[in-house]
């Protein structure tokens, strides 16, 4: 999914607007208009949603199963605490403020909440994700909610890195 998605669903939008518009010029019937006219507007803003949603750091992992590559994108590393206990330490390859792409040989079933820790500059951030998309030996983690509980979290890390720079969204 990604630009080509977004292409594909209004030519579909367009197509079916067209068809029904044709039925109101052969019928002239006012409620066939309304109708075509409501579908339009409501498919235009689910298509800015969809858009929007597809724009998250989730769907674009930043590395394939060949090539991990960290040019230009969020350069940390951390460890994510499974349900199980166990500790496993993860690149971040891509991050926004709703999620982030992390990279490991380790295997992650898709749906279990983790617990994702970070050490920067000496401050530890922690914050609790949800597995949502499972890559060539990456993840895409959703952020379930921030935690306020005095304790640094994903917002505040993210906006740090992004007031130096460091990430671009």
């Amino acid at each position: 999914m990604g630009e080509l998605t977004v292409v594909v669903m209004a030519v579909f939008v367009l197509n079916i607007f067209y068809k029904v518009f044709s039925l109101f010029l052969v019928e002239y019937d006012k409620i066939i208009l309304l109708f075509s006219v409501v579908f339009l507007l409501v498919a235009y803003n689910m298509i800015l949603l969809l858009k929007e949603e597809l724009g998250q750091a989730i769907f674009k992992p930043n590395f394939n199963k060949e090539n991990f590559n960290f040019d230009k994108f969020c350069i940390l590393e951390g460890s994510i605490f499974l349900s199980s206990g166990s500790k496993i330490p993860v690149k971040v390859s891509n991050c926004d403020d709703k999620g982030i792409v992390i990279f490991t040989d380790e295997k992650i079933s898709k749906g279990e909440k983790l617990d994702f820790e970070l050490d920067y500059e000496g401050a530890k951030f922690s914050d609790t994700f949800n597995v949502e998309l499972v890559y060539e030996n990456g993840y895409g983690l959703k952020l379930i909610n921030s935690s306020t509980s005095g304790k640094y979290n994903w917002n505040t890390l993210f906006n740090i890195l992004k007031r130096r720079g460091i990430v671009s969204y």
